[in-house]
């Protein structure tokens, strides 16, 4: 089954409404889609002009998941931003408005990716992100010891 929701000046086909992302909570997508729009506005500044990796999860956060950089036809409203790799050039996503976030999560991705730089300066990153994942015998407590010693 096939919608059409309107956001600002753009109608955006939404399919599968009933698909459950999270299915013990039972949170839809339309969950998910009324979440970021609530949270836009302080997602917004941190992912502006930055490429962005997709993280889907067809099946939902319990099945399997793949990312996407590749982004081919696009609709209208979204920006994309073309990124030579060393094997091919790669057409990202950049999630400068609400639009192209729900678009995102119709395609059943959760969480997003962004790149530590923006376009304007690719090899000049603003932030740094220090990774700590906890892996047995080491717990959550302890990532956070770590992290104060940051």
């Amino acid at each position: 089954m096939e919608t059409t929701i309107q956001i600002n000046n753009y109608q955006i086909p939404v399919k599968n409404l009933d698909k459950e992302f999270w299915p013990v909570e039972k949170y839809t997508k339309p969950d998910i889609m009324k979440y970021y729009a609530q949270v836009w506005p302080y997602l917004a500044p941190h992912l502006a002009n930055r490429p962005v990796s997709l993280v889907r999860y067809p099946e939902g956060i319990a099945g399997s998941h793949f990312y996407q950089k590749n982004i081919s036809e696009p609709p209208l409203w979204v920006q994309t931003c073309l990124i030579a790799s060393d094997e091919r050039e790669i057409n990202y996503a950049v999630i400068n408005n609400l639009e192209t976030l729900i678009w995102s999560v119709n395609l059943g991705c959760i969480e997003v990716h962004p790149w530590l730089s923006r376009i304007e300066a690719l090899d000049y990153p603003t932030y740094v992100i220090f990774d700590l994942d906890p892996m047995a015998p080491a717990t959550l407590s302890d990532a956070v010891k770590i992290a104060g010693f940051i």
